[in-house]
């Protein structure tokens, strides 16, 4: 997440038909209230189940973090007939193999509480240096709709590297001392924020709501990197699709090519390669045209953006597949064919998925594309321009 801008800021992306209610998949006062100040100040509601007179039993019995968050959001998602967050999370301590994990809420056992889990850390950690008490603080977030709205859900992980310290400090949670990467990474597969850690985690459940401290270092304010992923994604990541956004063109029927004096019926081979060569040329130029309008990958924002680059898709797919759809005249040239085809195949599925993402508006799957675009242009631009 750039610096100098918080949560409320990344929610203040004009996607005007984005959902704008959230429902926590928790009544826990804390997380109520952590989550409600980092998203109420962009216009949003959230509402707990309480809140909707809703009740929904889960059993966290996944196998991951992942699993356990969506089954709680969809849950949620479904008792309450919208979108619906819900997070899982834990302390892993390579020195113990990475114990307690997703079991941090209930390690040691029932009616332990947050001193006495710290408590039982510390004594399996007796005599181990401080060089070997890495840790980390892991976070997952799932988003879920109502299953009616034929959706699946999507997760983002939020990870805070450290050590554990040697003595507890502080009132609630584990405690984590900050090692040398202390920024929160935030993982959506393809979607990527990075959080600038200025807020503490809210109060919660065992390792799930730690702040995460230690002797001589500051709070690790984990919980703020995971809600700007979030907050950025329920706008841009998630996608809305658009009724208005353009169909896809189609395609122009593509002009012959000189036919062969000595195979009638053919493409002549120095026109097919020809044509290959200046349609590898013309892909180039309307990228380069793209970026001179939009030169980086912030332009989704405006609402121009959005039919140029659906005229930019439609005029690169139509090309690339008029590339694709021509035969060689020769098995030499064939050869050398079938390495610009996969070039173009490539090419074909980029394109057709950053058209998906900008008609979606969703902002990582957009990004994934424009970071992926100059390869995969350059691809075929090296494969036309090799010897047949």
């Amino acid at each position: 997440m750039p610096a100098g801008r918080d949560v409320a800021d990344t929610l203040r992306v004009d996607f005007e038909r984005a959902p704008r209610r959230i429902v926590l998949a928790t009544n826990n006062p804390g997380k109520v209230r952590e989550f409600r100040r980092l998203i109420a100040p962009a216009g949003w509601e959230v509402v707990t189940p309480r809140e909707l007179g809703i009740a929904f039993e889960v059993e966290e019995d996944g196998a991951s973090y992942a699993e356990n968050a969506i089954k709680k959001a969809q849950a949620c998602a479904d008792a309450a007939g919208g979108l619906a967050l819900a997070d899982d999370s834990g302390i892993e301590v390579d020195a113990l193999g990475g114990a307690p994990g997703m079991y941090s809420a209930r390690f040691g056992g029932p009616g332990v509480d947050d001193a006495g889990r710290t408590a039982l850390l510390l004594e399996r950690l007796a005599g181990v240096p401080a060089e070997r008490r890495t840790a980390r603080y892991r976070a997952v977030v799932a988003l879920a709709w109502p299953r009616a709205a034929g959706r699946p859900p999507v997760t983002f992980e939020g990870v805070e590297e450290g050590r554990i310290g040697f003595a507890p400090r502080g009132e609630r949670g584990f405690r984590l001392r900050p090692g040398v990467r202390t920024g929160g990474r935030a993982d959506a597969g393809r979607a990527d924020r990075r959080g600038e850690g200025r807020d503490q985690p809210p109060g919660g459940r065992g390792a799930g709501s730690a702040r995460v401290a230690g002797a001589g270092g500051g709070r690790v304010r984990l919980r703020a990197a995971v809600a700007a992923v979030l907050a950025a994604v329920v706008l841009g990541g998630c996608g809305t699709p658009d009724s208005n956004f353009p169909a896809e063109t189609v395609c122009p029927s593509p002009q012959a090519l000189p036919t062969s004096r000595a195979a009638p019926g053919t493409a002549a081979p120095q026109a097919f390669v020809g044509r290959i060569r200046a349609g590898a040329r013309e892909l180039e130029q309307a990228r380069e045209r793209l970026r001179e309008s939009y030169p980086n990958d912030t332009f989704y924002r405006r609402e121009t953006f959005r039919p140029d680059f659906a005229a930019y898709a439609d005029r690169t797919l139509c090309l690339a597949r008029e590339l694709r759809g021509l035969p060689a005249p020769t098995e030499r040239l064939a050869a050398w064919k079938a390495g610009v085809d996969a070039a173009l195949d490539a090419l074909i599925a980029h394109t057709s998925a950053g058209r998906e993402a900008v008609r979606t508006r969703n902002v990582s799957e957009y990004r994934e594309w424009y970071a992926g675009v100059d390869a995969t242009i350059d691809a075929v631009e090296a494969a036309a321009n090799a010897a047949p």
